[in-house]
């Protein structure tokens, strides 16, 4: 439990240093932390993806990733285990940054124990800028961020004239 405190801390310490952008002193040299220029599309989704999800329902997206609960010895829930995702799926997408065998722990920085829990998380996707699982992978705790965005407009198309251009009137 004291490991796991201790990752957390310095985790916080480490993403509030790169929030700020300030350099992080350490002995034997000097670190700068940069915030990256462009975002990459692996952590980017597609508003009107999620609003396909939500259209389709929350049942159609639990038949979508499989999950199995983890408790403790002490009998305490853990989090949902991956056991599936997205079937269907082409394989040859680019991968998911989240794998099969991840303990997903909240969303959204909320918990998923129960039910209603996960079901106040589902609605409010449909106003929610970002997408964010809190998962432990081979006991590391993980935070994986997709942001949500609108799809950029589609370029405008008009059709070309078939009369000629009136000469200027002199």
């Amino acid at each position: 439990m004291k490991h796991v405190l201790l990752t957390v801390i310095s985790l916080t310490l480490l993403v509030g240093s790169i929030g700020c952008g300030h350099s992080v002193s350490r002995t034997g040299g000097r670190v700068s932390l940069v915030e990256e220029q462009q975002p990459t599309t692996n952590f980017l989704i597609k508003r009107e993806t999620v609003e396909h999800a939500l259209a389709q329902g929350a049942g159609w997206f639990i038949r979508q990733v499989g999950v199995r609960p983890v408790i403790t010895a002490d009998d305490t829930f853990f989090g949902y285990q991956l056991t599936s995702l997205f079937p269907q799926r082409a394989a040859e997408s680019a991968p998911l940054p989240v794998r099969v065998g991840d303990i997903v722990q909240m969303i959204n920085g909320k918990p998923i124990e129960r039910p209603e829990q996960f079901m106040e998380i589902w609605k409010s996707l449909a106003s929610a800028s970002y997408l964010s699982l809190h998962i432990v992978r081979e006991r590391q705790p993980l935070l994986v961020t997709w942001m949500i965005r609108d799809a950029p407009p589609a370029p405008a198309v008009s059709a070309a004239s078939t009369t000629q251009p009136q000469s200027p009137a002199r």
